[in-house]
């Protein structure tokens, strides 16, 4: 007896010496008869090689279970691919996945931003960017045949004796050269020392790049060219010219919200903070501040709250007979926020939290806190300086926070110069492609930044769908629960043409399906039946759709010809 044993990916040539050759196409392997040493050998080699190929195409949680499986006294394996059922299941339960995360989008937006986006300075508007060597040579170079002083500034007042020891012999003093000869004690953070002096041009670029990186080197980054009676500051530092103002550096981690560097310091990166809820401590604005209008303070046990409430809006003017929704905005948030010895509502709670460890305290807590967005960061749950990084006008926090329809649009519009497609080209093409596809599988009304917990089984189901085709996997079965549940008829055809997308890149699809239209775009039906539940079971036909609409035993068929309807 021989033992037969047929894998994709994997080949043995010469069974005596065991040569292997791994090539992608599906291959065969022949062993020797049953009880042979070589052929026990080639098994063994054959198997660990296909088990290590369909290991890693496995999650570091789903390989922790293959250790406990024994390995299978097989015949005949043929054609073996790894499979991935796509079920309308949402089994995330962490508040940190978004969709943007789930699909991939996020990761490349962090990519675009922090390779092509500008930050701009909030105070003075001008854009931030960090100089180099080449920068400086640019302007050097454009100023042809004018005199040019290389300069940097100390980083703290230096002895002008050292500077001579240094090899430097001249100083600016309001744009007029001095020598250092003779010169004694400090000079200060703002007089430029002379590195050197060139004519403008490129003949002396060379001389000046030497002199440049000189420059920054003394200057701690910053150093500067007076051209005729302009002073050109330049700064390695990613600080604002103007201001002064230091910023971080885009790095695709500060717009990570799941990295320390980039998350919201307020919410950690989460979105939502825990604070008081305005509507549970005014559940009814028609109330005035005499008539209990602040709910947490009208129990009897809390009067001496209410007594000081009144008496700081006495003194500061505030009518406690008119109905909480007609007091001004300012009166309203005094008595919320406090002022003076008046702590507010916020600070009575406050005083609360040191309390926590008492049971009644946490139950009072409880009921009038609540979930609420951040105001930090808006809900974006970024930090700051993330936010000020834009391209065009647009932030990362406004992308995803569109539905995922309108951030397509936005990316297909997006007008790049060919230094920065030459940077992001493949970037924006990726984008593109999951950005459509996420559309034409019918979800492209979601938000990047909707929690993936938060969505129903048909759009979990549409998004991982769309990620597996995005991922460009192949040589991989596909086992999808029913998709077009949920879809609009309209849609359901962009769903077909994904899914013959999936089976023409190399991948095997079965769909467990009702619906006409996805029946018969199918290459091969199997229909189970005769009936449904207790009745069912029982392969009623196997083959193309033509030959189920001839069959007569099929319930299926007779609505497909429309005998039923």
């Amino acid at each position: 007896m021989r033992d037969v044993i047929r894998l994709r990916g994997v080949r043995v040539h010469n069974l005596k010496g065991i040569d292997l050759d791994l090539p992608v196409n599906r291959l065969t392997v022949v062993t020797g008869p049953s009880g042979s040493g070589k052929s026990s050998l080639a098994f063994d080699t054959l198997y660990a090689e296909g088990r290590r190929r369909f290991v890693q195409s496995l999650s570091a949680y789903a390989r922790q279970f293959l250790e406990r499986i024994d390995r299978p006294d097989a015949e005949l394996i043929e054609s073996i691919f790894p499979a991935i059922a796509i079920e309308q299941k949402n089994s995330v339960t962490g508040s940190r996945s978004t969709v943007g995360t789930v699909t991939e989008v996020y990761d490349y937006l962090r990519l675009l931003f922090a390779r092509i986006g500008t930050v701009r300075c909030p105070h003075c508007g001008k854009v931030v960017k960090s100089d180099g060597v080449h920068d400086v040579l640019n302007v050097f170079e454009r100023a042809e045949g004018e005199r040019i002083w290389i300069c940097f500034r100390p980083p703290a007042p230096t002895d002008a004796a050292l500077l001579r020891k240094k090899g430097f012999v001249r100083f600016l003093e309001e744009s007029e050269e001095q020598r250092l000869d003779g010169i004694e004690g400090k000079l200060s953070q703002e007089t430029p020392v002379v590195v050197d002096r060139l004519k403008g041009g490129t003949r002396m670029r060379t001389r000046a790049g030497e002199a440049v990186e000189a420059a920054f080197r003394e200057g701690s980054g910053r150093m500067a060219l007076l051209i005729g009676e302009e002073m050109r500051e330049f700064d390695t530092g990613f600080r604002c010219a103007s201001c002064g103002i230091d910023f971080v550096k885009p790095e695709p981690r500060l717009f990570s919200f799941n990295n320390p560097f980039g998350a919201c310091p307020r919410c950690r990166g989460f979105g939502d903070v825990i604070d008081i809820d305005l509507n549970a401590i005014v559940p009814n604005e028609n109330r005035s501040l005499g008539e209990g209008a602040i709910e947490p303070w009208r129990p009897s046990s809390r009067r001496g709250e209410l007594r000081r409430m009144l008496e700081f809006a006495e003194r500061e003017g505030i009518p406690v007979d008119v109905p909480w929704k007609d007091l001004e905005e300012e009166q309203r948030r005094a008595i919320i926020d406090g002022a003076g010895r008046f702590k507010g509502v916020r600070g009575f709670f406050a005083k609360l939290e040191k309390k926590k460890y008492k049971l009644p305290v946490r139950v009072l807590l409880s009921r009038y806190r609540a979930y609420l967005r951040c105001p930090a960061c808006g809900g974006t749950r970024l930090r700051r300086d993330a936010l000020l990084v834009r391209i065009g006008k647009r932030n990362i926090g406004d992308v995803v926070n569109w539905p995922i329809s309108r951030a397509a649009e936005w990316i297909d519009e997006l007008a790049l110069t060919e230094t920065q497609l030459a940077t992001v080209g493949r970037v924006v093409a990726e984008l593109r492609n999951r950005l459509r596809l996420l559309v034409d599988t019918g979800v492209g009304y979601l938000a990047l930044n909707r929690r993936s917990q938060t969505l129903s089984g048909g759009e979990t189901q549409r998004i991982n769908l769309a990620t597996a085709l995005g991922g460009g996997l192949i040589g991989t079965l596909f086992v999808l629960d029913e998709p077009t549940i949920g879809l609009h008829p309209a849609d359901t055809s962009k769903l077909i043409d994904i899914v013959r997308s999936i089976r023409d890149i190399g991948n095997t699809v079965v769909v467990v399906e009702h619906d006409r239209a996805m029946m018969e775009a199918a290459d091969f039906i199997v229909d189970l039946g005769p009936g449904s539940g207790r009745e069912g079971g029982e392969v009623v036909f196997a083959g193309s759709l033509e030959g189920l609409k001839g069959n007569r035993e099929s319930v299926t068929a007779k609505y497909l010809r429309g005998d039923r309807t």
